[in-house]
Formats: structure tokens, sequence, C-alpha cells
């Protein structure tokens, strides 16, 4: 990875944390292009769910709304920038138009002149999130789930890149911990009990029994600073054990959402 310095490393460090405190699966894709669009300078940001078989695109844009445009796309997905190089397959990998086209020739494209060069999009760099296949999706075929970014004066740096690249991953943990919640406990009934997120992860990783030794590594933290966060769960809750604890916070809505794999 490209060497970051302060106050890029900084500026990452913040979108974690602002990243920390999404809640649900339903609220991600408006506060990533959020995040996104204050961590590297751009124009526009948008989180997408590329559906290949239907030649469809679900979008949400951050600052202003281009899903008229998107709507014009051809149904053939596979004349769309970047969208074939992520049908391939689960992908960690942050591309951009600039790795795939010369800017002749993307200028020279009808598709620019119909429908980037209207929206001001000049350079574009899309960091993959998920994706499904048939063999995980049934009858939705392929999808493909990122976020990208928009700008019109100058191409991503490769230091921009390294930025994404590192705090796209941290989407895709967000992503499998959010997706992956007990269907009868989530995290936005912890937080009105006035749990922080860890402490709502520490009370998850001995909900089913396991261990303390066992909880700890899962979360990767001490024992002891896992019986901390315990500790500080039971107190704001007003219990003195996991029993108890879970049963409070029992009852919540299912959180899932469905893209089959979201890499590492």
């Amino acid at each position: 990875m490209e060497e970051l310095g302060f106050s890029e490393l900084r500026s990452l460090l913040d979108a974690v944390y602002m990243l920390s405190s999404v809640l649900t699966i339903e609220e991600l894709p408006l506060a990533v292009a959020k995040i996104a669009y204050e961590l590297v300078p751009c124009d526009h940001a948008a989180w997408a769910i590329v559906d290949f078989a239907g030649g469809g695109m679900e979008t949400v844009h951050w600052p202003y709304d281009i899903s008229d445009r998107v709507k014009q796309l051809p149904a053939d997905l596979a004349g769309v920038p970047l969208v074939p190089a992520a049908a391939t397959g689960p992908s960690t990998t942050v591309i951009r138009l600039s790795d795939f086209y010369t800017t002749l020739e993307w200028r020279s494209t009808a598709l620019y002149s119909e429908l980037y060069r209207p929206t001001g999009v000049e350079f574009q760099i899309v960091v993959p999130v998920g994706f499904s296949s048939p063999a995980d999706s049934g009858a939705r075929g392929k999808r493909a789930e990122s976020f990208t970014l928009g700008r019109s004066d100058s191409d991503f740096t490769d230091r921009e890149r390294a930025m994404l690249d590192e705090f796209g991953r941290h989407v895709r943990s967000v992503v499998r911990r959010l997706r992956t919640l007990p269907h009868d406990l989530n995290l936005r009934s912890a937080s009105a009990a006035g749990l922080t997120v860890r402490q709502f992860e520490s009370l998850l990783a001995i909900a089913d029994g396991a261990s303390a030794n066992v909880a700890a590594s899962a979360l990767g933290v001490s024992p002891k600073t896992l019986e901390n966060h315990l500790q500080a769960a039971y107190l704001r809750l007003g219990v003195s054990n996991r029993t108890a604890a879970i049963a409070r916070l029992r009852g919540g809505t299912p959180s899932h959402v469905g893209l089959g794999v979201v890499p590492t």
C-alpha cells in the first residue's frame, strides 16, 4: 500500500470513527457515501448495487442525486466503464477509470458524452464491497456492491486510492458485522439502551454461551478488556450477568442485507 502521511492517516482514522457510529445496515450506504466524500476530495460519491442479470443499478448519492442519469445507463451493463471488472467475482481491488482508458479513449465514447460529461464526471474510482452470483443468490444473478467517487478536475492519485483501499476494508468489516446480527438483537436497540458499539459486540460474543477466552479472541481483545466492556454494559443495563443483559436486549428487528460474499 502507498505510504500515507500523518494528515492522511488522521483523516482515515476520523473516517473509521464516523463509520463506527452506523447502527443499521439500512443506514450504511448513505453514511459511507458521505464519509468517503469527506475523506477524499471529490464532486460526488455514491453507493451502488449493480444487477448484471437484470441490467439495472440501485444507487444512493451524496451530496446531490443523479439517479435519473443512472436510469439512462444501457441495459447491457457490460458497456458501462468499470462494470465488467466488477462482474468477475468477489474482489477488494480499488479501480479507476484511468486503469482501463486513456483520457482520449474515455472522452471518445458515446457514454461519456451522453451521461458522464453532463454530470461532470471525468474521473471515477470504485471500491468493492460485496458480490453475489447465481450459486448463492438464485434468480437474481450476479450482483456487485461498491461505493464510488467521481470528480471533474483531476484523476485520483495512488495515495488517494490507498486511503480508499483501507477505508473499504473497514466498510466491508462493518457490512459483515451488521449483516450477521442475531435476528432478535440489533445495534439500534443497544444504542437506545446506552451501550457503545464495543459493549454491544462484547455481549454478542458471549450471547451463545461462548467462554470469555473464545469471545475475546473473536473480538481481537484480551479477556480483561472483554470483561471491562461487559461490566460497563451490565452497569448501563442495570443487570449483573450475561443472561439478564441479553434478555434486556431481546425483541429487536432483523437486520439483513444480501450480497453473498463480502471480501476480507
